[in-house]
Order: C-alpha cells, then sequence, then structure tokens
C-alpha cells in the first residue's frame, strides 16, 4: 500500500527584514533542497593600524578601520546596505566631536550613529580613520576603552537612539587610548659677543618638547630687560624657516600661535617627541647701554595637548665667554657716558680732602673713541678744588 508524507514549513522573515527592500534572497535548490533562508553579507572588521592610540594631541585617531564584506563563502554573499558604525560607549567622557574621515571625506554621526555608505558590494571593503578631539585628560596613564558596533540593516541606516535589538546584523569593535606624558624645557640662552654699541645684536634660546605629548607655543615674553635695549624684532627658528612673531598689546611679549608654528615648519601647531624650536631677539644696545652686560630671560608660555598651561624659561646663560661690549668699535653716531668714583666712603671730618676719579668715555663711531680718567679733589660736601688728568 502507498502512502504519502507531507510536511509543511512555516517560514518566518526576520523582523529587520521585513521594514524594507534589501538586496538579500532566499535560496533554494532546483532538487528543492533549501540551502539558507536570507543569504546575508557577512561584514569582517579586517584591520585597524592602531587598536591602542596616545592621548598626545589635541585630535586623535585611529588609523585604517577596515570592515569588509567577505566573497569567500558558498554560496556567494550578497551587497550590505547601509553599512554603519556606532558609537556605544566612550565614558568617561574625555573625547566629543567624533568623525569618520574616509578618502577626505569627513562624516559626522547622527546621534551616535555613522553612516558610513549605502551600499557595499561583495568583497569589496570600507576604510577609514576613526578620530575624536580631547575635551580633557584623564590623570592617570591606564587605558580606557571606546565601544562600537558595526554592522547593516535593511530600510536605512539605524536612527537615534541606537536600539541593538533592531539592527539586522551587527558585531563588536573595542578600542582603547591612555593619555601620554608632556615635557618642555630649555637649556638656557646663547648670544654675540662682544656686543658692538648702536649696532644689532642677537640672542637666541632652544625650547624643546621631550615628550609623546604636544605641546602648542602660545608666546614669548621678555623678562628683565634694561630699558637701554631697542627691541627689534622676535622670531621663531627652525633648521627650514623663520617666522616673525607680532607684538601683544602687553609690554615685552610677542604672539606665536598655530599660523606661526605652521609657517615654521609645524603644520600641527606644536612639537612633540624631542621636536625643538629656537627664539632668536634682535636688538639694539643704545648708548646707555654701554659697558652692560644684562641680557633678557627669554620665556615660551604654552598649552598641552590637555589645555594644562606649561612654560619654560631661558634664564641660564649657555656660554663660558661673558656678554660684554666691544672696547675698540661703536656704531653710536654720539655717544659720551661720565662716571665717577671716591677713594674713600667715608671723611673724618668735613675738612678731609677726598679724591674722586672722573672718567669720560667716548663711545662714538670716530677715531678719539676711547676712556680718559681725571682725578679730582675736593673738601668734602663743599666744593671741587682742582682736576688732573691721569
Amino acid at each position: 500500500m502507498d502512502s504519502t508524507c507531507m510536511i509543511s514549513f512555516n517560514i518566518q522573515t526576520p523582523s529587520c527584514l521585513q521594514s524594507g527592500a534589501c538586496s538579500q534572497v532566499n535560496i533554494v535548490r532546483g532538487n528543492g533542497n533549501m540551502d539558507a533562508l536570507g543569504v546575508n553579507p557577512d561584514l569582517i572588521l579586517s584591520g585597524t593600524t592602531n587598536s591602542l592610540v596616545l592621548l598626545n594631541s589635541d585630535t586623535v585617531c585611529w588609523h585604517g578601520i577596515k570592515i569588509e564584506n567577505q566573497s569567500n563563502t558558498q554560496p556567494a554573499l550578497t551587497q550590505a546596505d547601509n553599512v554603519f558604525l556606532a558609537l556605544i560607549d566612550s565614558s568617561p567622557n574625555y573625547l566629543y566631536d567624533w568623525h569618520f574621515v574616509k578618502s577626505g571625506q569627513v562624516i559626522y554621526p547622527d546621534g551616535n550613529i555613522f553612516g558610513l555608505t549605502s551600499a557595499l558590494a561583495t568583497g569589496t571593503s570600507i576604510t577609514g580613520d576613526l578620530c575624536a578631539r580631547v575635551q580633557a585628560c584623564p590623570a592617570d596613564t591606564l587605558p580606557y576603552e571606546v565601544r562600537l558596533h558595526y554592522g547593516w540593516n535593511c530600510g536605512g541606516y539605524p536612527t537615534s537612539p541606537y536600539d541593538s535589538t533592531k539592527i539586522c546584523e551587527f558585531s563588536t569593535m573595542q578600542l582603547t587610548y591612555k593619555k601620554a606624558m608632556t615635557g618642555f624645557n630649555t637649556p638656557g640662552k646663547t648670544y654675540e659677543t662682544p656686543y658692538t654699541l648702536c649696532d644689532t645684536v642677537t640672542v637666541s634660546a632652544q625650547f624643546s618638547s621631550t615628550e609623546l605629548g604636544y605641546v602648542y607655543p602660545d608666546s614669548v615674553m621678555l623678562q628683565n630687560t634694561d630699558p637701554a635695549l631697542q627691541i627689534v624684532s622676535v622670531n621663531l627658528v627652525t633648521d627650514s624657516a623663520t617666522a616673525q612673531l607680532a607684538p601683544a598689546t602687553q609690554p615685552m611679549v610677542w604672539l606665536i600661535g598655530s599660523a606661526v608654528m605652521s609657517a615654521a615648519g609645524f603644520p600641527q601647531g606644536g612639537i612633540y617627541n624631542g621636536q625643538t624650536v629656537t627664539v632668536q631677539v634682535t636688538f639694539v644696545p643704545t648708548c646707555t647701554f654701554a659697558g652692560d652686560t644684562t641680557l633678557p630671560d627669554i620665556v615660551i608660555f604654552a598649552h598641552d595637548f590637555c589645555n594644562e598651561l606649561v612654560s619654560a624659561n631661558a634664564n641660564k646663560t649657555m656660554m663660558s665667554n661673558t656678554f660684554r661690549m666691544s672696547s675698540v668699535q661703536s656704531a653710536c653716531a654720539d655717544c659720551w657716558q661720565i662716571t665717577k668714583t671716591a677713594d674713600r666712603d667715608t671723611a673724618a671730618a668735613v675738612t678731609d680732602l677726598v679724591t674722586y676719579t672722573i672718567t669720560v668715555c667716548n663711545n662714538s663711531a670716530n677715531t678719539q673713541t676711547g676712556c680718559w680718567p681725571m682725578r679730582c679733589q675736593a673738601v668734602l660736601l663743599l666744593q671741587v678744588q682742582h682736576c688732573r688728568a691721569v
């Protein structure tokens, strides 16, 4: 006796496929055997060049994030629609202004969801950098985690607030970051010596960032500056460029900033990891500076990538030769100096004689340049009696 057995299937379409048209298909072989119900795309994270990044600049990036739609599974997989990244957890909130950069295009999130591409064909991939700006820094250097979902969805990109239970397919991506250290210092200043009165002279100081954290110079201040020094210019000098600084409204302060740093060869606006800049001050010692040896101290005020203020003061002398005036030449048109010294500080009576040495120096640019001392005798507190050249 023949008997017939009938088997029926009640196949439900997954809820994520009910809301919109997708490229996914049900594949049934000609012999009636079912290979798959909805052969879905198979997205994999095939690489990122730095899953751990250092917070060391005002913007940090995880480079080379690559999401690939595999094609090596049988039967051939299908196109992935509405490929996305979703920022699940980035607390504590040290980072902000998240964005994804691919081929020069900057993609900003809708809420916490990045729509990367509306269609990713089989065997192709999308690669880019996930970046954020630093708004605060942790007090420690421990690693912190950032968790994301990546996947595809039918009927459009996921909407904010993100709900993973309504997504067709996703996987988890985990990235980490930690704070870098900063260091900013200077060994001191160097100068030209001997200097020539009424001619230009330079004093310089080199400043270094000694750690992996970026330092961004903001301004230069000259401290302990003799009024007899006329400041001509303040420049930022590197091996390849020179950028002149603009004076601030505050006396003896000159501005640096990102534009000057870029002109000096630092497009990031700062220095790090052993990079250096040199501040060169050009000034003219005027006539009244004659014989003086006082140089200004050069101070750079800056901020690091955590927006904390840092500074370095070039108040030390790095040369064995003393900063002194030339005794054989001058560029001053008319420059005289008169000094007076007494042979003693006290006298027994008002009638005692005190000998003064009065030195007259011609610091002008002519053949008579030189100094001539004269001795004068005086009755203390009364009058000069006579002088004689010595």
